[in-house]
């Protein structure tokens, strides 16, 4: 009976969605306002203290990981800023992934601080290996950042590239999340706790089944 209730267990949870990482991606670095909002840590070609400069190969602020704890003139540390920030034009950012990668979701995070000329974008046009995608959008918020979840309902794709449509002002991008179809495989992280889980709850089910036994 044990065996039967685990495998239940084992149906009946639902895995997590598998966040995926780009290889890559391609832009141009950010401009100079007040401060400089350069993508620093960006480990590609091109030069990371230049305005505008084609920045190639790599990853850097908006893949880190790290969402921004303050607005754009907030942040203590005004020389290494988590916002990478352009004005004068519709910057692109195109994001490289392995071949056939399926992307479900793409979500960028925005400053939503409308002080100093800095504003949400309109939108954002994606581009999935050269097509138009488009996608379902939902925004959310906390107060420093807008969250603009796109669901694209799940694409294989190689590259996704999205161009951030300004409404004249400044517009600061502070990281981009990707993540692939619930039900794939998780991380290494996810298949620990849940193994770790299964465990318990088959010692638990012994220990009971032990104590139930009787003797005439």
């Amino acid at each position: 009976m044990s065996k039967i209730i685990l495998a239940a267990v084992l149906l009946a949870l639902p895995l997590p969605a598998l966040a995926v990482t780009p290889l890559s991606y391609d832009t141009t670095n950010g401009n100079t306002g007040t401060y400089t909002y350069h993508d620093d840590s960006y480990s590609g070609a091109g030069s990371t203290t230049t305005d505008g400069s084609a920045l190639t190969g790599g990853l850097g602020d908006l893949t880190d990981g790290v969402l921004p704890s303050g607005h754009w003139n907030s942040v203590p540390n005004v020389s290494n800023l988590p916002w990478v920030g352009w004005y004068g034009y519709n910057p692109t950012v195109a994001f490289n992934f392995s071949p056939g990668t399926v992307i479900n979701h793409a979500i960028f995070y925005f400053d939503d601080n409308t002080d100093g000329g800095v504003a949400l974008p309109q939108g954002v046009t994606f581009l999935a290996d050269g097509n138009a995608l488009t996608g379902t959008l939902t925004k959310t918020g906390n107060g420093i950042f807008s969250a603009y979840d796109y669901d694209f309902g799940g694409v294989a794709l190689t590259s996704l590239s999205a161009t951030l449509n300004r409404d004249g002002n400044w517009v600061m991008l502070g990281e981009a999340q990707f993540t692939g179809p619930s039900g794939a495989v998780p991380e290494p992280a996810s298949w620990a706790m849940m193994v770790g889980g299964f465990g318990l709850l088959g010692g638990a089910l012994r220990r009971r089944s032990a104590k139930s036994v009787s003797f005439a």
